[in-house]
Parts: structure tokens; sequence; C-alpha cells
């Protein structure tokens, strides 16, 4: 199982790091010799070949809750997995797949998620009613149930206008290789991986929530209309991609796809550098028109 304290660099805000630095009682020493301050971030201990936040204890529970309680987690630790996106007036919030628990929730639904929340489109700017259009459009084409899924992604790119040819051919591989990585074995599996392996004919239910999931997170991030092409196109990739982990594990049952969709959130979502690595090439793809 994936766990945010085990393989990732934890920042800490200022004012958490100052709350540590007044921190006092039984457990203040230890808070302390387990933080670098001068970085900002929490120390790391290897150990079963896991680098571990020093505060992760034995039965993957956090020693400062444990000790201080939540008040003393720092703002990512606070807020993590969740995600939110900001608009004139309210704001929605989700939760990452990089978190199992919710990546189970999401994929297991049985639930119609083409339901859109009713907005006031008035109390909007017209940059984030073009936004919340151009999602819900795509939300809907991607839980078509009188489609497949291959045909309803076919559908998602003939709306976008791309030329699928120029999809087939990019090296994604050579991209994701290039990653910044948790786990740099996680990157070995994609060596092999072309956006035209995938046919999307298991667990289809699954993989429509994946990919709803993906436009209600990442379209909202869109600065014009060109990356809005991108982000929608970021999201039919990401399917692909956790697609054809199951594919090379031989593995579509829920729990395969959980274990897959969570390792690539955590991957990818959550590192602005691996995302902008696909975004600058997708941004490419969506200006070439097709014939």
């Amino acid at each position: 199982a994936t766990n945010c304290c085990i393989g990732w660099q934890i920042d800490i805000d200022k004012k958490t790091l100052k709350k540590y630095k007044k921190a006092k009682g039984d457990f203040a020493e230890k808070l302390k010799s387990g933080v670098d301050f001068k970085n900002g971030r929490f120390l790391t201990c290897e150990k079963n070949g896991e680098n571990r936040c020093v505060f992760l204890n034995d039965e993957n529970l956090c020693e400062i809750i444990i000790n201080l309680g939540e008040n003393y987690l720092c703002e990512v630790c606070r807020k993590h997995p969740r995600f939110y996106n900001e608009y004139k007036g309210f704001i929605e919030k989700g939760v990452g797949l990089a978190c199992e628990m919710a990546a189970n929730m999401l994929i297991r639904s049985t639930d119609d998620l083409s339901i859109c929340a009713t907005v006031n489109m008035k109390k909007l700017n017209a940059w984030e009613r073009e936004i919340l259009t151009w999602r819900e459009k795509f939300i809907r084409l991607s839980t078509d149930k009188n489609l497949n899924l291959k045909s309803r992604i076919d559908k998602i790119m003939d709306e976008i206008g791309v030329d699928k040819e120029a999809l087939n051919r990019c090296e994604f591989a050579k991209i994701i290789e290039g990653f910044e990585s948790i786990n740099p074995l996680w990157k070995e599996r994609f060596k092999d991986f072309k956006f035209d392996k995938c046919d999307f004919i298991n667990g289809e239910k699954y993989f429509e929530n994946i990919l709803v999931y993906f436009l209600f997170r990442h379209v909202p991030l869109a600065a014009d209309g060109l990356d809005l092409k991108s982000r929608t196109l970021f999201s039919v990739l990401s399917v692909a991609i956790i697609y054809y982990d199951c594919k090379q594990n031989n593995d579509f049952s829920a729990e395969g796809v959980v274990s897959s969709a969570s390792k690539y959130s955590a991957e990818t979502e959550y590192s602005d550098f691996n995302v902008n690595l696909l975004l600058d090439r997708l941004d490419e793809i969506s200006l070439q028109i097709k014939d």
C-alpha cells in the first residue's frame, strides 16, 4: 500500500516551523530532532528499503498526531490528499487518487459522475464560465453510456480537434523516463508504453470514473484555450497510462486498478515538474490540426 509518509519529501510551512521551535513537553525534544529547520522539512530514515518520515511509527501511524494532536500537523500533512479549485464566489474540494482509500471509493463508485453541481454562472468571470462549460461537456462525453469507453475517448479527441496519429506517434515512454520519481522502479514499467496499445475494453466503469476525476481536477487549472485542450488530453493520457499498467500486471480487478491509479497519481500529480513535462508535449500535439 502507498503511504504519503513513505518516499515523499514533506515540506513544512513557516507558521508550523515556528510552532515546532516553541514546542515544550516530553515529545518536544524528539520533535525538534526530527525536523530540518534550515530547509523546512521533516527528516527521513530508511527502513525495510523504504525512505520514511521519522515520525511514522511501525504501525504506520503519525507520532506527531499521537503525542501532540492534529493541530500540530503542517499544512501539507493537514491538507493532503485534498485538492482545491478556486473560483469567484466558491471553492471546489476533492480528494486525490494518491490516497488509496480515496482511489478505492472513487474507482468502485457506481454513481453517475456526469451529474454536475448547479453553479450560478453570472457570479463567475468569462474565463471561469468557459472552463466550467468545457469541463461539463467533456465529462458528459466521458460518461456517455451509448458508447464504449474507447469510442468516448476517440470522440473527445475529435471534439478537441487533435491529430490522433500524433498522439500515437509520441514517445511518451521517453518523457516518463525523464520523470523525477518517488520509486524509480515505477518508471521501468512504461519503457514500451504507447498510447495506441490501450484498447480500454477492460474495467470500463473504473476507468470512466478515473477519467472524470482527472477532468474535474485538472481542467480548471487551464490558463488559456491551448491549455484547456492539453489538460483534457492530459486526463485522457493519464487514464491510458494507468490502463497500460493494469495490462502489464494482467490485473483489472478493482484492487489492481486502485493500486495502479494511486501509484500514478503519487508519481505524477504531485510533481509539477512531471506534469509540465507531459503538458509541454501535449501542447505541441494540441497545436497540430488533424487532416
